[in-house]
């Protein structure tokens, strides 16, 4: 065997015990023990335990455990760590094979604080994993098939892709902050998911090999007719080819049926990335997740859903234009604007397809709608009574449709902004954007922090607007604004927000009202535990009519 020297043995007089290179030596009268350094339980040092016949006691909560081969007798099934050790010329060895991290151990116990459902344990087995190296993208695919398998025993319905997409979000945060804050942003996407699990038989691709036109029609059919597990598996059917795959998808997911169900694109988009960042392993259940959304039943649509189904139907035909969306002509946000003037919602979307129709950019009339809602989630204030959900949708929903074009161009990408511009419509009623100042006072991200701290939403969207105004390293600059943020209590509407702010911001010039918007929005949230929140909107609706939040 491979064995290092830790330490000399007289050091270690009998009832006494040495802690060395993360390794705790117990002399028990004469009789050498070695073990991990923490309890596996809550990481109470094992140092401050008792012995007795060979068992060790954790002072905390009483657990025991054997110090021959670290069998856990009271609590969990949480098994001690210890370490093979010899007594050589007057030295303690350990044998160094010993001494590795055993990854696949860590991973198992992970999975089994998510399924107890403990909050303290999952955090402790997360931070053991990061601590031995474990890349964030390994530790999510261990987290995302533990939340499919929770969704299967809970709601095998649209929640699934809500909760895969929330993991998605912390892994994407997770890149900007500092190593020490990597948990933290992870715990914010697991807490999602960690709860009791259930099982089911394995669903298997069809038989023979139908072809991708027959495959296609049935997929619309089980969409408009909802079947789960026949949507599940023809996309197993399917997944042997791309391309085919996302055609099929996206035909379905932009049918006009779908126009008032705009987390039927997010689902896809979630889809699409579960794909690209977990990898092969999560193949299967991605297919499932999507399914369960897009097999849902749907209430029958209102006025404006159904006279927006009728438009697109009609319009099929010129929506079908391979050409429409790749012109390169620009337009503001100031002119999309304009479609909420529009009363109708037909008449909005007829505007739209002239736009694309004279040679706008598909491209740009999304960077368009974005800065658009991002401007009506910057005019929000604290104490709106609840309107930040609402507002934040719309970049939600771009995000969506940007990871949508992504995949794949042509017509759908064209039709999912017919999808934005509905949802862009349907919420008029929220404060119209207008620019936001670019051109804030100086401040700095200590001010920001200490603002945030205070929850003085006006002085830390100063701060951070001037400061991140003028960093350099923007990905660095990105990690300070979100790291006050991260470390709060967010839910999971807000964590989407956040990891899609990061992303628009990219294709904007304008990116102050997505940044401005969010602080507005965690600080609200953070400050409705007092009654404070609740009094500021009261006394809102005593003012002028321009004073109430919704204005």
């Amino acid at each position: 065997m491979d064995w290092t020297d830790l330490t000399a043995a007289a050091g270690i007089a009998p009832g006494t015990n040495r802690t060395v290179a993360g390794v705790t030596i117990f002399n028990d009268g004469g009789t050498f023990h070695a073990c991990e350094t923490r309890c596996p339980h809550m990481g109470h040092p094992m140092a401050k335990g008792t012995i007795r016949d060979g068992v060790i006691t954790c002072a905390w909560h009483r657990w025991d455990f054997d110090l021959a081969h670290g069998g856990c007798y009271r609590g969990g099934t949480d098994d001690l760590r210890v370490y093979p050790l010899r007594i050589a010329d007057g030295r303690v060895w350990i044998e160094r094979a010993a001494l590795a991290i055993d990854l696949a151990d860590r991973a198992r116990r992970l999975r089994e604080s998510l399924l107890i459902g403990d909050t303290y344990l999952q955090a402790k087995e997360l931070a053991r994993l990061v601590a031995a190296g474990v890349s964030a993208a390994a530790a999510l695919a261990v987290l995302a098939e533990h939340g499919f398998r929770h969704s299967i025993g809970t709601h095998r319905n649209g929640t699934a892709a809500l909760e895969l997409q929330v993991l998605l979000d912390a892994a994407h945060l997770a890149a900007f902050v500092p190593a020490d804050d990597l948990v933290q942003a992870l715990m914010l996407g697991l807490r999602h998911v960690g709860a009791n699990t259930g099982e089911r038989p394995v669903i298997e691709p069809l038989p023979g090999a139908p072809a991708e036109a027959r495959l296609a029609a049935l997929f619309a059919t089980y969409v408009l007719t909802p079947s789960a597990l026949g949507l599940e598996r023809i996309l197993l059917t399917l997944a042997g080819d791309a391309a085919a795959l996302e055609r099929t998808v996206l035909a379905a997911a932009t049918m006009p049926f779908l126009i008032d169900r705009p987390g039927v694109l997010d689902a896809v988009a979630t889809w699409c990335e579960a794909g690209a960042v977990i990898g092969a392993e999560f193949e299967a259940s991605r297919h499932a997740v999507l399914a369960w959304t897009l097999g849902e039943g749907r209430p029958t649509p209102d006025a404006d859903a159904s006279e927006a189904m009728a438009w697109l139907e009609a319009a099929a035909g010129q929506l079908a234009d391979p050409t429409l969306g790749s012109g390169t002509r620009t337009i503001t946000a100031e002119t999309v604007a304009e479609l909420l003037t529009e009363p109708r919602i037909a008449t909005a979307f007829t505007r739209l397809l002239g736009w694309l129709t004279e040679g706008v950019a598909w491209n740009a009339l999304l960077d368009a709608l974005s800065l658009t809602f991002a401007r009506r989630l910057a005019r929000l204030q604290p104490g709106n009574g609840g309107l930040w959900g609402s507002a934040a949708e719309g970049v939600n929903l771009c995000r969506a449709v940007r990871r949508i074009g992504g995949c794949a161009g042509g017509r759908y990408r064209v039709q999912a902004l017919f999808t934005l511009v509905f949802h862009l419509h349907r919420t008029r009623w929220l404060p119209s954007p207008a620019a936001e100042n670019t051109r804030p006072e100086a401040r700095d991200w200590a001010g920001y922090a200490t603002a945030f701290a205070a929850l003085d939403a006006k002085d830390a969207r100063r701060h951070a607007l001037a400061t991140l105004a003028h960093e350099s390293d923007r990905t660095a600059a990105t990690g300070r604004w979100l790291t006050p943020m991260l470390h709060e209590d967010l839910d999971r509407v807000q964590l989407h927000l956040l990891s899609a702010i990061i992303e628009e911001m990219r294709h904007q010039h304008e990116w102050q009202p997505y940044l401005a918007g969010t602080i507005g929005w965690v600080l609200d949230a953070k400050n409705a535990r007092t009654t404070q929140a609740a009094t500021r909107f009261g006394r809102s609706f005593a003012g002028a009519p321009s004073e109430h939040p919704a204005s």
